[in-house]
């Protein structure tokens, strides 16, 4: 990976989710993130000060984050990754409940070399 730090099934699954709430003018408010992962506001104000330590994450104003240059960047491969790696859990185990946590562990688990390579066979798998 060329970021500073491994991130982790837990800071992959803050990335993702963050990838899926809605911005608004502030920001990604911590609110609307707490409430999508089902964590609370302290938790998610926790993983917040991790993700602004690399670098990922900047605050705007309170209660609201924006992603860094180097934070959409590392966001977006990632979210491509679980899109690849969920689709083929999904694919053998469907109706997996736990499908989520299990995608951020083996993401975090992996080389990003392999993702990316993974990540682009799938892709041109579902074209055809």
């Amino acid at each position: 990976m060329r970021d500073p730090k491994k991130l982790t099934a837990s800071h992959i699954r803050y990335l993702i989710a963050m990838k899926k709430v809605p911005v608004t003018e502030r920001g990604i408010r911590c609110v609307d993130l707490a409430a999508r992962l089902g964590y609370s506001k302290p938790s998610v104000h926790k993983m917040m000060d991790s993700l602004a330590g690399m670098g990922l994450i900047g605050e705007e104003s309170y209660g609201a984050v924006r992603f860094t240059d180097l934070g959409e960047s590392v966001a977006s491969r990632y979210f491509a990754y679980y899109g690849a790696v969920s689709g083929m859990l999904r694919e053998y185990f469907p109706g997996g409940e736990e499908l989520e946590g299990a995608a951020c562990a083996l993401l975090a688990s992996l080389p990003e070399e392999g993702l990316c390579e993974f990540t682009e066979r799938q892709n041109e798998r579902s074209s055809f």
